[in-house]
């Protein structure tokens, strides 16, 4: 029996050093810049997007990285001595990009029409600072924001970027901006603390939440009634809340705590994303019942996807799903819905410094057991052995009296194995 599992975790080792595990849930993807966070990014298919890196000084750059293989390889669509923010695809072939120029610092506008292959330079927004936000819901209609206390503002062109008009001031200062259509959109502005909409196309705005005296920092709609808002939370109350009226009135979801720098995604109202800290992604199949799916990023603020499987999400890195990002979690650590087989993920953080987690994934209930293996094959401790029902779970497993080396844990299901995994204790 023990040369049998010596064998089995030889053969394991030289799965995991020559060939990545098979796709489930998050898995990351290679970045050509991995020392620059991924500030936004957008993709228009599944084969097709689109992410920007910035730096600042001592002299300001920025890139726009393209991909035609879905995040496998990336190639330089773009380079700049600029600082870029924000990006959006409005079709397979036209999209824009928003920043600022170094000197003169001028709101920046990069634009394609071409699928990415080449990008050009829109007219300048004048001495607005650092444009934050950039949102076109057709090829000519858009708006960019800048929330500099001087000169920013919310501007408006309807011939893709050659003039552009102010509808709001410095005054407003507005950070984020949604369009559902080219006539009724909502902006985040006063640092967060006033969400306002319009109906018709911006020439006339009208404060619509000042919600529980919280600071706003994400808002996305999937129709002209139906929303939702990231929030500062207080206390017990909710950081993410939904509106079914045009967000006249909003109320808190059945969700976990999403830190501020949750950016959200939705395709239709049911199936919704949000970026998030700590290897967790937020998500929903319902818009109101939320989770979270396991992360190999630390930070994945960012979120695109084309269709309910397909997805992207960065910041400290890139992480990519076709199968939406696997099992939702809730925060008792169980799945929302039935799970569809059994699964042993890679524990995180790996390597890891004593303290790590195991998540799994149980098909049917039974007597489920994770038993921790050196590099010889000696069985070392069992971390869970015990009986659960169908579900995902997570643990926490304190190695601090083990040794640094190259060890093995493996998922058994009422005696029968199911998956092995490597990790690497550093110390």
């Amino acid at each position: 029996m023990k040369k049998l599992i010596l064998l089995e975790l030889c053969l394991l080792f030289l799965a995991t050093t020559f060939r990545s595990d098979r796709m489930t849930g998050w898995v990351q993807q290679t970045i050509p810049r991995p020392d620059l966070a991924v500030v936004d990014l957008s993709f228009t298919d599944t084969l097709n997007g689109f992410l920007i890196s910035s730096k600042y000084s001592p002299s300001d750059s920025g890139f726009i990285f393209r991909t035609s293989d879905g995040g496998q390889n990336w190639s330089t669509a773009f380079v700049g001595k600029v600082y870029l923010t924000s990006i959006q695809f409005v079709n397979n072939l036209t999209g824009y990009c928003a920043g600022r120029d170094t000197i003169p610092i001028n709101g920046l506008i990069k634009k394609t029409t071409n699928g990415g292959l080449n990008w050009y330079s829109c007219t300048d927004i004048y001495n607005s600072g650092l444009l934050e936000d950039v949102f076109f819901p057709n090829k000519d209609t858009g708006w960019v924001c800048s929330t500099d206390i001087i000169a920013g503002g919310l501007w408006r062109t309807v011939n893709g970027g050659l003039n552009w008009q102010i509808q709001l001031d410095y005054n407003v200062r507005p950070s984020k901006i949604f369009f559902v259509n080219p006539t009724t959109g909502w902006v985040i502005g006063n640092a967060g603390l006033n969400l306002y909409k319009t109906t018709n196309s911006g020439n006339n705005w009208f404060l619509q939440a000042n919600i529980f005296n919280a600071s706003f920092y994400d808002v996305f709609f999937t129709s002209l009634d139906t929303g939702w808002i990231i929030r500062s939370s207080q206390g017990n109350q909710l950081g993410l809340m939904r509106s079914t009226n045009g967000g006249d009135n909003w109320h808190g979801v059945n969700s976990p705590l999403p830190p501020t720098e949750t950016r959200l995604f939705f395709i239709g109202a049911r199936y919704g994303w949000g970026g998030s800290l700590f290897h967790k992604i937020y998500a929903t199949k319902d818009g109101y019942n939320w989770g979270t799916q396991y992360s190999p990023l630390n930070r994945s603020d960012n979120i695109s996807f084309t269709d309910t499987l397909h997805g992207w999400a960065g910041y400290s890195g890139l992480v990519h799903t076709n199968d939406g990002g696997g099992q939702i979690v809730n925060v008792n650590n169980q799945g929302t819905g039935v799970p569809e087989e059994y699964v042993l993920y890679q524990n995180y953080p790996n390597p890891f410094n004593s303290i790590t987690n195991f998540k799994f994934q149980i098909l049917n209930s039974g007597n489920i057991k994770i038993i921790l293996y050196g590099i010889s094959g000696k069985e070392i401790k069992s971390i869970v052995n015990e009986r659960r029902q169908a579900g995902v779970y997570e643990v926490k497993f304190d190695a601090g009296n083990l040794s640094s080396g190259v060890y093995f844990y493996a998922l058994y299901a009422d005696g029968k194995r199911i998956d092995t995994k490597k990790m690497v204790l550093v110390k």
